[in-house]
């Protein structure tokens, strides 16, 4: 009997709240602490913790979270720290790279910065894809001799070693469950599925959840034939309706992904949004009333490389109170775009990539103070209908912007003041002179303008601009969204605006033969597929494009 059930979930058909149905029923039958979830990443985890499953917070985390806790918690080498010491005994294959300094962000797709960086991903990559080491470059090979003398002299693993590991030493998955999720299973590498499919032979019953069409990790080794091996038609399980694509997105994106020929690829019905779906208590089934929703796509003459226009087309949703998705294949196509909303003052984020401050000038990462929120807190005077003045809270805030403003030893006076009372103007005069302080009642943004330190000019600059639109932009979450089609995989936007632009490296693979062309297709596909009304295609920038 195969053990192994697969569900495949096309974009907006609900797979999360289908996979969350799931563990909830295997809880009851099994008991909460015998159902393990695993996902590809941290955002889809978090998502899943969202719904609040009725099993313990320990037996849902990624792949490398759940092989860590299985390991007994080793010191992983992917650090900072550690790339600092390694590159310091190894000047020529120095590591700069900074995104893998988390437990679950066991994946890296950021551009390479140094050799070393390079190497470490190729490492990496062929190592997941279960590639023999003689086939390995003499110089790749020479990278790996340093890199596991260095893991070994200091007894750290890498986020490949916890998936070699477990799939070698650990014969159970940690807390011995029954039933096992895999959710985002598209995204895994060979050495990845390797492990959940051994653990999978020990589970009463064994779940993946994915979709091959929406695999665009290949790159990173990830390969959707991983969700192409036959199983019986009675453990697979198709979700067909999407509440997100309307009907015209949805005939594109089915014209893009149907050139993908079905060896490659698992045939599926799959339908558009029913346009009574906000009034059917059974959103995803197909009742008598179904009616596809229209939706629309649309095509404009102008590029990235020209935002101006797209900008207006993008302002016509925002105004009402609808979002805006701008979607390019590489980062470096959306650099015209982000100077031009600076330029206008618009303001513009990327949720699903906050570490990104270039993409979230405007939002709260972490412990750190955005200049929006320096900038919101010097309005807050001017928002009094009674006063002008400011809490020593929001004074502290936006002074950390100016310079030249300060009596001599008012910083340390107004370290002195707490409390969220207005400040007495007497004790504001002995903070700042009379003169700035008249000024600054007096013109408001354009004073404080005047005033930017270097270190702020920059963004307080922009926040500034967005300020004098409409001070109200800069609380809450912009509703122009900006990124790459990595970047906000799983994301959503009522209207996208899509650069067709491919990289030489891209084009290449178009030319190259399937496997590069079929990449395009799913990336292409996952990025149409992220509007929910409308989807508005950009001219090419210049000769390298996908045709659509």
């Amino acid at each position: 009997m195969n053990k192994e059930y697969r569900c495949y979930g096309p974009p907006g058909t609900g797979k999360t709240s289908w996979l969350s149905r799931q563990v909830e029923r295997g809880a009851e039958v099994y008991g909460p602490h015998r159902i393990l979830v695993a996902s590809f990443t941290r955002a889809a985890v978090a998502e899943l913790n969202r719904r609040q499953l009725p099993i313990p917070e320990h037996m849902v985390g990624t792949l490398h979270a759940i092989c860590y806790r299985g390991l007994e918690n080793p010191e992983i080498c992917e650090t900072r720290k550690h790339f600092q010491a390694f590159s310091e005994e190894n000047p020529q294959w120095s590591l700069t790279e900074g995104t893998r300094d988390s437990l679950d962000d066991g994946n890296s797709s950021g551009e390479s910065t140094s050799r070393g960086d390079t190497y470490l991903r190729e490492y990496a990559r062929l190592r997941n894809m279960l590639r023999p080491r003689e086939l390995w470059s003499p110089s790749l090979i020479e990278f790996a001799r340093r890199w596991e003398g260095y893991k070994s002299e200091t007894g750290t693993m890498d986020f490949t070693d916890l998936i070699e590991t477990a799939l070698n030493d650990l014969e159970n998955p940690p807390g011995l469950p029954d039933v096992g999720f895999i959710d985002e299973a598209q995204d895994l590498k060979p050495l990845e599925f390797a492990l959940v499919r051994k653990w999978g032979e020990k589970f009463d019953r064994f779940v993946v959840v994915g979709d091959d069409n929406q695999c665009i990790y290949s790159w990173s080794g990830a390969d959707p034939a991983n969700l192409l091996t036959p199983l019986p038609p009675e453990n697979i399980k198709i979700l067909k309706y999407s509440y997100r694509v309307p009907k015209a997105v949805h005939t594109l994106a089915e014209n893009i992904i149907c050139k993908i020929p079905e060896p490659y690829r698992q045939a599926k019905e799959y339908h558009p949004r029913c346009d009574l779906s906000n009034e059917c208590e059974e959103k995803h089934c197909p009742c008598d009333r179904y009616i596809a929703q229209g939706g629309e796509v649309r095509r404009i003459g102008v590029s990235f490389k020209n935002p101006e226009s797209l900008i207006a087309v993008a302002e016509n949703f925002t105004k009402k109170n609808q979002s805006v998705l701008f979607l390019a294949s590489c980062s470096y196509m959306l650099t015209p775009l982000l100077s031009a909303l600076r330029t206008a003052g618009l303001p513009f984020a990327n949720p699903y990539r906050r570490k990104r401050r270039d993409w979230n000038p405007l939002l709260k990462v972490r412990d750190q103070i955005s200049a929006g929120e320096r900038v919101r807190a010097f309005l807050t005077a001017f928002e009094q209908w009674d006063t002008s003045l400011w809490t020593p809270t929001n004074l502290r805030l936006w002074l950390e912007l100016t310079k030249g403003v300060l009596h001599r030893g008012g910083k340390e006076k107004l370290l002195n003041l707490s409390g969220d009372n207005l400040i007495p103007v007497k004790d504001l005069l002995e903070i700042m002179p009379l003169t700035e302080v008249v000024q600054a009642q007096k013109e408001g943004l354009t004073w404080l303008q005047t005033k930017l330190n270097k270190q702020w000019e920059h963004s307080a600059s922009y926040a500034i601009r967005v300020a004098e639109r409409e001070p109200e932009n800069l609380r809450g979450e912009p509703l122009i969204l900006i990124g790459t089609v990595h970047s906000v995989k799983g994301g959503e936007a009522d209207h996208v605006i899509l650069s067709p632009d491919i990289s030489p490296q891209a084009t290449r693979q178009l030319m190259a033969g399937n496997t590069g062309r079929h990449e395009l297709l799913r990336l292409f596909y996952v990025a149409v597929t992220r509007a929910r009304e409308s989807l508005t295609l950009a001219a090419p920038s210049g000769r390298m494009a996908m045709p659509l």
